[in-house]
């Protein structure tokens, strides 16, 4: 049986794994994270060009729940995305971009 913070994950991990399969890229080629400012965090701080570049940012019902799909993602045996974990943020919005040679790391 799932814990209420696994079910409220699943949706999540879904939405960004398919994203990243129907890109046709592989998952290592990938960044994920949280933030609770998307807007700023990932083309200020990633230099993620939103209106071009694969993103995609999902938004979670809590803090706890987008820490545990940012660390499933991130786990590479699990996933294998890259990426460090959430550092001072209250993050409810999980993201995941293609890397590219604009954006950082």
């Amino acid at each position: 049986m799932y814990s209420e913070l696994q079910k409220s994950s699943i949706p999540i991990v879904n939405a960004v794994l398919n994203y990243v399969q129907e890109s046709g890229t592989h998952v290592g080629d990938w960044v994920a994270g949280i933030t609770d400012q998307p807007g700023i965090r990932l083309p200020h701080g990633h230099g993620v060009k939103l209106l071009s570049d694969r993103v995609i940012c999902v938004p979670a019902p809590n803090e706890a729940t987008a820490r545990f799909v940012e660390e499933f993602l991130l786990d590479p045996v699990l996933v294998g995305m890259s990426g460090g974990t959430g550092g001072e943020t209250t993050g409810k919005f999980v993201y995941a971009y293609l890397k590219n040679s604009h954006t950082k790391p």
